[in-house]
């Protein structure tokens, strides 16, 4: 996943619609490429404000929730997703565009805390 902060989407957002109403695709990507373990570890060892910690599900019970209420099943669906099919990096024409994305996920973190 390539994280990309709020402030930062919106800004493309914004000049996406001043250039042509919002009217083309765009890939957005933030800077740096992260698994969810991944980022949830990097958030953990710089999140120096309350402790916090990783707990883990196995997929099967988000799944087997998912038959009762929608939103298990559509967090399963995302969860297998982003476990399964890599982000490749695709947004170099939309930097060049709308702006690169400033803010890195350690900002956000610091900014956070």
């Amino acid at each position: 996943m390539f994280l990309i902060s709020g402030s930062d989407y919106g800004k493309q957002v914004a000049k996406a619609f001043q250039l042509n109403n919002g009217n083309n695709d765009y890939i957005v990507q933030g800077q740096e490429g992260f698994t969810a373990d991944e980022a949830a570890k990097f958030y953990i060892d710089n999140y120096k404000k309350n402790k916090v910690t990783i707990m883990k599900a196995p997929i099967f019970m988000l799944k087997f929730l998912g038959f009762f209420t929608n939103k298990f099943n559509y967090g399963a669906n995302i969860v297998e997703a982003l476990n399964n099919y890599p982000e490749k990096f695709e947004a170099e024409e939309t930097w060049k565009t709308l702006g690169k994305p400033q803010m890195k996920f350690i900002d956000y973190i610091k900014q956070s805390q």
